[in-house]
């Protein structure tokens, strides 16, 4: 815990009245760059947006969220859960490190913790987490246990990534039939087809093998990505003017605030630029 943290000298802070909005980021299988685009999509809600950004590493055995930041490994969220004190929405942030004005919980320390977590746990601190924050990012395992369907379960809107490899089509397919199985509406998952290259196989076939419309395609940009990775910052941060931080800024503004007003802005290459969002947004 961040005793001495004073909370009210950080930004931003929590900007509305209303609870926080939830989107899990998932997939149908691992490497596919779900947590990366996780990341990024916080920074450019708090950033971009101006929002009191969160982002739960509940990819309980092997979360990345705390290399992508390079955040300190505790406190960690078994610290979290562990603590009376801590599922408070004025304690929250304490147990949290803040990068890149993202309020960063990491995942548990070794892999065989994650036995120790449990739905409850999870819904839980997300119900903490929407009145201490704007927008809250969720990091998910590839597989649909327990905690994973919990997270689902408390969103307002799911990420689902895939890439243009035959098994990520595959498991992605599958991944659909069971959100809708659950009773998520289409209206509610956004497709992102990410480490697009020289396309072996169209968008358009891919869209027609899934039965689902992509709404963002992302560049496949492996020595970009290692150097962020490398610096402790979300790729957007050291790219803020590239076509991926666009499309970031368009994601976060489709899951957290408003399409139009994102538009407004001709400086889209602004990072730190606030974005005024109307009230009907929420």
């Amino acid at each position: 815990m961040n005793e001495d943290l004073d909370i009210s000298r950080l930004v931003p802070l929590k900007q509305k009245t209303d609870l926080a909005r939830v989107t899990t980021i998932i997939s149908g299988k691992d490497g596919v760059g779900k947590s990366t685009i996780a990341a990024n999509l916080a920074v450019a809600s708090a950033n971009k947006l101006r929002l009191c950004t969160s982002v739960l590493d509940l990819d309980l055995q092997y979360g990345d969220q705390s290399l992508l930041f390079r955040a300190p490994g505790s406190p960690n969220l078994l610290n979290t859960l562990e603590s009376t004190n801590a599922l408070d929405f004025k304690n929250l942030p304490k147990y949290m490190h803040q990068r890149q004005k993202v309020w960063v919980l990491p995942s548990l320390p070794t892999p065989e913790k994650a036995e120790l977590i449990n739905p409850e746990h999870v819904k839980e601190l997300i119900k903490v987490g929407r009145e201490a924050f704007d927008s809250i990012v969720l990091d998910v395992t590839s597989y649909l246990c327990d905690t994973t369907l919990e997270a689902i379960d408390a969103s307002e809107s799911v990420v689902l990534v895939t890439t243009e490899r035959l098994s990520s089509i595959k498991d992605s397919r599958k991944l659909l039939k069971v959100l809708s199985q659950l009773g998520v509406e289409k209206g509610q998952i956004t497709l992102v087809l990410n480490r697009l290259s020289e396309a072996k196989v169209s968008v358009e076939d891919i869209e027609k093998s899934l039965d689902f419309q992509v709404s963002y395609t992302l560049p496949y940009l492996p020595s970009p990505f290692l150097e962020a990775m490398a610096d402790g910052s979300p790729y957007i941060v050291k790219q803020p003017r590239s076509d991926y931080a666009k499309q970031m800024y368009s994601l976060a503004a489709l899951s957290f605030g408003s399409y139009e007003d994102l538009a407004k802005i001709s400086d889209t290459t602004a990072l730190f630029q606030p974005v005024e969002l109307s009230e009907g947004n929420w």
